[in-house]
């Protein structure tokens, strides 16, 4: 699965997607910012290049949007998987990530199992999904 980056501005869909990727994969790497300009920041001073990078919409500072432009407008980021990982249900956000550069559009799910379930997807990874209480 290599390096996963989630860039939300609530922690605690922050630690779930952390828990959920380390499910998947107990190995993984996992960076995180809270908005678009703090992942921005974390990639080059870091120097880490993310496999996948799960982006919500609506944050501050620098929204999802803005985020996919900046790192599609990047030569070195043009391989990274993009993944809009939001509430929003709005047709048109879907359409104009995927415009901006894009990958996929997952809602946020309502259950660990299936937000286990996209991410395995998404990375390719073998899951089969145990039921949590």
């Amino acid at each position: 699965m290599g390096i996963l980056m989630i860039v939300d501005d609530d922690p605690d869909d922050i630690d779930i997607f952390i828990d959920a990727a380390r499910e998947v994969e107990p190995t993984v790497v996992c960076l995180t910012a809270q908005n678009g300009l703090d992942a921005l920041d974390v990639i080059s001073t870091t120097n880490t290049k993310p496999d996948f990078i799960f982006v919500d919409l609506n944050m501050p500072k620098m929204n999802g949007k803005q985020l996919i432009k900046a790192l599609r407008n990047k030569p070195d980021f043009l391989d990274i998987k993009i993944i809009v990982y939001s509430t929003s249900k709005i047709d048109e956000d879907e359409k104009e990530v995927k415009l901006l550069g894009a990958d996929e559009f997952i809602t946020k799910p309502t259950s660990l199992d299936e937000l286990c379930n996209n991410i395995a997807r998404i990375t390719l990874k073998d899951y089969h999904a145990t039921v949590h209480t």
